[in-house]
């Protein structure tokens, strides 16, 4: 497996800022239901995917 570099390592997080803050778009304007849960299990699982990618990036 090779190493990414640091223009990719940059690009990855950019995508997770932006999805980070999709996310927070949506967590204050859904209604409380299905909606807001299926929110709040996307914003789980990017929490973990963020925390997996600094661990393996960060050194």
């Amino acid at each position: 497996m090779r190493r990414l570099t640091p223009d990719e390592i940059e690009n990855a997080r950019a995508e997770l800022r932006a999805m980070r803050e999709t996310i927070e778009s949506l967590k204050a304007s859904v209604p409380p239901s299905f909606a807001r849960e299926y929110v709040a299990t996307m914003d789980k699982s990017l929490a973990e995917v963020e925390r997996v990618f600094e661990i393996g990036t960060v050194k």
